[in-house]
């Protein structure tokens, strides 16, 4: 059996723990606890970053570290925030918001798979991606929408704490509680 070497496993273990990080901040969204999802979020792309710098610093970039890092930015970067904003400002009884939230998730699919077809395409003899980018990065987009709804909650929660009310499960932003 073949021995695993540690230095070809540690970005994948950043990879797995920014997923880890994904998959908590919908947890939270869906515990209403937007502040917490956020944090997620932002400490997902923290992971992000890392595990590629990582992965060149080592030289141990691989197909599987490819793989597991599309998967995790599609999780961290498009489904945690499109349910985080579904779930914090637009009002769950109404379809807008639920069609917002699908869009975002369904386009940063695109984006990643369009990202990672192109990257495969642009593979030269030896194997080496030409390196390349084009578009938005679904990353940026998040944390520019992040930007947005970080004081939007900190204004609700001022709000409630001076009236006294609590937010009730599946109410938005918007909704005088």
């Amino acid at each position: 059996m073949k021995k695993l070497d540690f230095k070809v496993l540690l970005p994948n273990v950043i990879t797995l723990t920014g997923l880890s990080f994904g998959l908590s901040s919908i947890r939270f969204a869906i515990e209403l606890d937007f502040n917490l999802a956020i944090i997620c979020i932002l400490f997902a792309g923290v992971c992000d970053v890392l595990d590629g710098m990582l992965a060149r610093h080592l030289q141990s970039e691989s197909d599987l570290g490819a793989q597991l890092d599309s998967l995790s930015d599609f999780l961290s970067f498009g489904i945690a925030p499109g349910l985080l904003i579904y779930m914090s400002i637009f009002n769950q009884d109404h379809g807008i918001g639920a069609f917002a939230a699908l869009a975002f998730i369904i386009f940063s699919c695109l984006r990643l798979a369009l990202y990672n077809v192109r990257l495969e395409k642009s593979k030269t003899e030896d194997g080496e991606p030409d390196h390349f980018f084009s578009g938005i990065p679904v990353k940026k987009l998040v944390l520019t929408l992040k930007f947005k709804l970080v004081p939007m909650q900190v204004l609700r929660s001022k709000m409630s704490s001076k009236n006294g009310t609590q937010r009730r499960p599946h109410s938005s932003l918007w909704d005088k509680s």
